[in-house]
């Protein structure tokens, strides 16, 4: 008997299917902005801590250059990301001639894969991070490749299947779900909040340096 007729004769715990349409994109995409909202979270602390250093250091002339580039790093960062986003769902779009149909079926010892006729095996061994959106449950295996689980397909309680995976990818560090629902909208308050933080201390470096950025050079 083929492997692929025993995959058909056991029942998988769960299984998930849906089109890969832009909304669901967007919102899959959300696990992008966790990544940039630590980013900005860590920009933001650091550059608090080395702007009031150094403008109590008296380094005014140093603050005047940092805190532009500062910024200038973010805004590249938050805008290649949307940027990446909406090139990753054209390509998408463009390699398969339509918006991709999506099928997983979850065993208890291996996910399955489904894509154009034929079938792939992913082991839970291989997730190594969980993550929720609004619309989806998301496995991170690696090199940003993800196994989607869409909620409203899933003919069970979510919480159930968040505890199956939870229990079955056991190379996992947290053992929950990490909710990125609203990262894009903090990834952008915390990118507004070290723009206003880089130009207050700009402004008061500016000031305090006699109203010149090179002074001290």
């Amino acid at each position: 008997m083929s492997k692929n007729e025993n995959r058909e004769e056991c029942t998988p715990v769960y299984s998930t299917r849906f089109v890969f349409d832009k909304e669901l994109y967007n919102d899959f995409c959300l696990a992008s902005y966790n990544r940039a909202k630590k980013v900005f979270l860590f920009f933001l602390v650091m550059s608090a801590w080395l702007i009031w250093i150094n403008l109590l250091g008296g380094n005014y002339t140093l603050v005047l250059w940092f805190a532009p580039t500062i910024c200038f790093i973010s805004c590249l960062i938050y805008f290649r990301t949307k940027q990446a986003i909406r090139v990753g769902f054209e390509r998408m779009v463009l390699t398969g001639g339509k918006e991709i149909d999506v099928r997983y079926a979850f065993y208890e010892d291996k996910i399955v894969a489904h894509s154009d006729g034929s079938a792939r095996d992913i082991f839970y061994e291989q997730v190594t991070k969980l993550f929720e959106t609004k619309r989806f449950l998301l496995l991170y295996l690696k090199h940003d490749v993800y196994v989607t689980v869409e909620k409203s397909g899933l003919d069970a309680s979510i919480e159930a299947v968040k505890a199956f995976f939870v229990r079955k990818c056991t190379l996992v560090k947290k053992k929950k779900f990490i909710d990125c629902s609203g990262d894009m909208k903090w990834s952008l308050v915390f990118l507004v909040a070290l723009i206003v933080v880089a130009t207050v201390g700009a402004v008061f470096a500016w000031i305090l340096n006699g109203g010149s950025i090179l002074k001290q050079i």
